[in-house]
């Protein structure tokens, strides 16, 4: 009788072990699906990004539509002798020492 229910407890555990196994391997597949679809999406994202960020859509976008030109030269040039910047370097050293 001992040995009976011995077996039977046995039985019940492999069972329940059993169908634990098979859910983790059912869960574990269906989170790879699930990862496979990220990182497709992912991919997706990167090339629409790289799609969009070029220079030359984001220049043509510009120009088509908010009317803007390229400036090719900056707008203003301002030169500044070397003993002006000298001369006014000592001033402040004076002034805040």
């Amino acid at each position: 009788m001992f040995l009976l229910l011995v077996i039977t407890a046995l039985v019940l555990i492999s069972v329940g072990l059993r169908l634990k196994y098979e859910e983790s391997v059912r869960t574990k597949v269906e989170l790879q699906k699930i990862l496979k679809s990220e990182r497709t999406k992912k991919v997706n994202l990167v090339a629409n990004y790289q799609m969009v960020a070029a220079e030359d859509v984001i220049t043509l976008s510009a120009k088509n539509d908010l009317g803007m030109i390229k400036n090719s030269e900056p707008g203003y040039k301002i030169t500044v002798s070397k003993d002006k910047i000298e001369e006014l370097s000592q001033l402040l050293k004076e002034k805040y020492d």
